[in-house]
């Protein structure tokens, strides 16, 4: 245990100099034959204790006697245990103090050594008291000068010692004598002195240690600390303390050892030592009801405060109010969070789990919530009385609803430890499987095979049967999840609660549109006939989704997603609705607001649910790879994948693998963990809709690579699919786009114009990214000419969407189609733009314009990073370098393009010097390597 340095004198007389005078004045009353008791109060910590010292060294170096006795509450039940004290300091002679120490034992006999009685019974006692009193008087009477008695900590001394001073100064009033108590005033039990008989208060004045003052706490921070660091310091210091000087002290030790910031307040170690000093010398009874507070996250009534204590209403309250005296509490609660911690590590274990265990019996029998009953429960590591078996379930439910997952699991893990009846025993292992599940999925599913079973014995009815669906449906078991469902329709029948039923018909619901390779198309919802007319957010969510996967972000279908978004808070029950429709806004060209909100929602997930970050993670990441921000796409998805392992996934894993193979295919960059990533996706995730995703990701990751027949099956694959299952949306799954790119590879241009002209035509008119898309594979399947207007038209539809990485692309081709038509100067404006776009997005654009080839060449950048010859000719010297490499001679150049024979030598001198080469010859060389363009003015035809 640490211990506080002694204070100095400067500390001590920090606003107590008034206080010292006094006492001087009385000694010097003392000195002219005058009798004095004085009585120095005030709370622990506030200097009694140093100011007697102080006092006692001043007066001593002035010739005075001192005796010094400090009472102890252990032995306050021993008569005259304080006058022993005296009588010791007084340095007697042997025989002397043998003699009183036989007047001592002789009256603890008589008194009871341990009963605490203060008078004597009979003749015999009240002789023996009254020669002890006589041995004080001879004791004054042997000291040369004044004498001067201190008793430290009065309020424990015991009574006949008080008693026997007092009456021995009755009896000497004209003696050099002056007797300095200090006590640490209680008002809610009877003061020692205030039984102890002491003379008339004229003759025992009364000296009060206020708290310091802001002033003097700056001042004596400015002793140990600098005037600048108490001054920036000294207002916290002083909420922090209320002025007590033990308590100050503590904390400049911690600022003195800390490398704190010049305006910066440190509170350690230091200030826990001494709060917990400062406890442990004050009476019990504050330092009980300070531990009760340390347990409480908000304080009761002073009525219950006052049962779970034990002390009555009024007590309670002087209670709280010396607690603040003493700069412990602030109104009702510790002045800071560190106080009230270090009064809970002062308890033993054993003691504190007791404290909790009866504050949440009290809690719950005055009505508290369920989930203040249960922290308590789970703080004292029991769960009690059968009755709390309720409670903890209660509590659990509320934490899941305000997204306090850690909470609800220390619920139930408590929970599951009383042995009960089957019934609670099944609810409890729901309940703890949805608590798990947002930490943890993989490790809930062994909970799984146990609550099919207790749904099947009955135990489980509603809402309870969810978690073991959603296990099945989440880790590819579909199968068995429709098997279960099918078990528990029957089960229930028509004598089945509602409540069950509606979730069976919920379940039916999740399992089509996840699964429709076995369900078919999504069915509608028999109790509702729009996405926002239910009432369940389940059923919100379910139909939020199957609008969107059969029909695309329509307008009505925006603003439902826009409304759930701006009313539902984060929670257990909202967050398939809130990703339903950040992806509602994403797919209906609404990135940005999309992004806005999914950050938004993303600061409300609480620490204890991974699963949400990771989900909320991965569109984000979705997000920023729609708005063409690359970079923070790729961070945020190796965040995701860090944050959940990869077993934990199920058939969600096809999401963030989705993005990293885009990310991949347009930043050219490799990803060495991707292959044995793709080893871990399920085989029942081309079953489910997020199997459509991972297949056109695959197949453009493939096209990049050239694995053309690869890529071409894969998104041929997901038109079948989609087809099948009545997903068919150009905007969602745009399959014949990406399997045009793979047919133009293939040199089957025409099969390619088919596909992308169906694509166009199934655009619906707020479609402006899927629009561009197709007019892009469009064009490459045309002529020069045709291709300039279609990329033309794919440049406006790209306008007005926030889609950069489609219009550099298209702004690519642009201008290489401008290239080969000679127009060199619009091409090279527009390639810088592109180029442009490029940066700022983290995409890898093709050398040399692909006509619409997009992502699937996204790969393929120049090598070794070397420039193009846009970047290092001319206009003009590209006009003359692309016919000298043709053959012409430079009187022929000079001819086709309106100039003199001498313009055409000085640009080609240039020419040579810039590509550094040295014959005409090298041209055609120098001109194929770094990609030019190859067409000619018009006027050269």
């Amino acid at each position: 245990m640490a211990l506080l340095r002694v204070p100095s004198d400067a500390e001590v007389l920090c606003e107590r100099t008034s206080q010292l005078g006094f006492l001087h004045q009385l000694f010097t009353d003392v000195r002219d034959g005058r009798s004095h008791i004085a009585v120095v109060t005030g709370a622990v910590g506030h200097g009694k204790t140093s100011l007697l010292r102080t006092f006692v060294d001043q007066v001593a170096a002035e010739g005075a006697t001192v005796f010094a006795a400090t009472a102890s509450r252990t032995e306050r039940p021993v008569p005259f245990g304080v006058l022993t004290q005296l009588f010791r300091a007084a340095d007697l002679p042997e025989r002397r103090f043998s003699q009183v120490w036989a007047l001592i034992e002789e009256a603890q006999t008589v008194l009871g050594r341990d009963t605490g009685r203060t008078q004597p019974d009979g003749q015999a006692g009240a002789q023996i008291f009254h020669a002890l009193g006589m041995a004080v008087l001879d004791l004054i009477d042997t000291v040369a000068g004044p004498l001067v008695i201190t008793v430290d900590d009065a309020h424990n001394a015991d009574l006949p010692s008080l008693q026997c001073i007092a009456d021995t100064l009755r009896r000497a009033r004209s003696a050099q004598v002056l007797v300095v108590l200090a006590e640490t005033y209680h008002a809610w039990v009877g003061s020692a002195l205030t039984t102890g008989e002491l003379p008339a208060e004229s003759r025992s004045p009364l000296l009060r240690l206020e708290p310091l003052t802001p002033t003097g706490v700056e001042r004596m921070l400015a002793d140990h600390l600098g005037r600048a660091r108490a001054r920036a310091v000294g207002a916290e210091a002083y909420a922090v303390t209320g002025g007590n000087p033990l308590l100050l002290r503590g904390l400049i030790e911690d600022n003195r050892r800390g490398q704190a910031l010049q305006d910066e307040l440190v509170v350690g170690p230091g200030y826990d030592q001494a709060l917990v000093n400062c406890l442990y010398r004050c009476d019990p009874w504050m330092a009980a009801l300070a531990r009760q507070l340390s347990v409480l996250e908000r304080v009761p009534s002073t009525r219950l405060l006052a049962r779970m204590v034990g002390y009555a209403p009024e007590v309670v309250e002087q209670l709280l109010d010396a607690l603040q005296t003493a700069g412990v509490l602030a109104g009702s609660r510790f002045r800071h969070p560190r106080g009230r911690a270090a009064v809970v590590r002062w308890m033993s274990a054993e003691s504190r789990a007791a404290l909790h265990a009866r504050t949440a019996e009290l809690l719950f029998e005055y009505g508290g919530s369920a989930i203040t009953v249960a922290r308590q429960l789970i703080a004292a590591d029991c769960l009690g009385a059968d009755c709390f078996l309720p409670v903890l379930h209660e509590a659990a439910e509320q934490a899941l609803a305000e997204g306090d997952v850690e909470l609800a699991r220390d619920c139930l893990r408590l929970g599951s430890r009383r042995s009960a009846g089957e019934q609670e025993q099944a609810a409890t292992a729901a309940m703890l499987v949805r608590a798990e599940w947002y930490s943890d999925p993989f490790g809930a599913l062994r909970r799984v095979p146990m609550l099919t079973e207790a749904a099947l014995a009955g135990h489980l009815t509603g809402s309870q049967l969810a978690g073991p669906v959603n296990a099945l449906l989440w880790f590819g078991q579909p199968e068995e999840a429709g098997h279960f469902i099918d078990r528990m329709d029957g089960l229930t029948g028509s004598a089945g609660d509602r409540e069950t039923g509606r979730q069976i018909q919920v379940s039916r619901r999740w399992l089509a549109i996840l699964y429709p390779a076995l369900a078919g198309a999504v069915p509608e919802d028999p109790d509702a006939t729009g996405c926002a007319r239910s009432s369940s957010l389940h059923t919100h969510a379910l139909d939020l989704l199957r609008a969107l996967l059969t029909g695309g972000a329509r307008p009505e279908l925006l603003a439902e997603a826009e409304q759930a978004l701006r009313r539902y808070p984060l929670n257990e029950r909202t967050l398939p609705v809130l990703l339903a429709a950040l992806l509602t806004l994403l797919v209906g060209e609404r990135a940005e607001e999309a992004g806005k909100w999914a950050e938004s929602v993303s600061r409300q997930v609480p620490g204890s649910a991974p699963l949400w970050r990771a989900m909320l993670g991965t569109i984000r990441a979705e997000i920023a790879v729609w708005r063409g921000d690359l970079r923070a796409a790729g961070r945020d998805i190796r965040a995701v994948l860090d944050e959940l392992p990869v077993r934990s996934w199920g058939i969600a894993i096809g999401l963030p693998l989705s993005i990293v193979m885009r990310v991949a295919t347009l930043t050219g960059e490799d990803c060495p963990d991707l292959f044995k990533l793709q080893g871990l996706v399920p085989d029942t995730i081309f079953q489910t809709p997020i199997g459509l995703r991972y297949l056109e990701a695959r197949g453009r990751y493939q096209l990049a690579l050239g694995q053309v027949q690869a890529a071409l099956d894969d998104f041929l694959t997901i038109g079948r699919l989609a087809a099948q299952w009545g997903m068919d949306v150009p905007s969602l799954v745009p399959w014949r786009v990406e399997a045009a790119r793979a047919l133009l590879q293939s040199g089957k241009p025409d099969a390619a114009r088919q596909l992308a002209a169906e694509q166009l035509n199934r655009c619906a008119p707020g479609e402006h990214r899927a629009r561009a898309t197709a007019l892009m594979v469009l064009a490459a399947c045309s002529t020069p000419g045709e291709r300039v207007k279609l990329l033309t038209r794919a440049v406006d539809a790209l306008a007005l969407c926030e889609a950069p990485v489609e219009l550099a692309f298209a702004l690519n081709d642009l201008a290489w189609t401008h290239q080969e038509l000679g127009q060199f100067s619009k091409g090279h404006r527009l390639l810088r733009r592109a180029q442009q776009l490029a940066e700022t997005t983290g995409l890898a654009l093709p050398t040399r314009g692909a006509a619409g080839a997009g992502e699937g060449e996204a790969g393929a950048g120049r090598e070794g990073g070397e420039e193009g010859l846009l970047d290092i000719l001319s206009d003009a010297e590209l006009r003359v370098c692309s016919l000298a490499a043709r053959g012409m001679s430079n009187r022929q150049i000079a001819t086709t393009l309106f100039v003199t024979v001498s313009t055409v030598e000085q640009h080609l001198t240039r020419v040579y010097r810039k590509l550094n080469i040295k014959r005409r010859t090298d041209l055609a060389a120098a001109m194929q390597q770094a990609g030019p363009p190859d067409g000619l003015p018009r006027s050269a035809a």
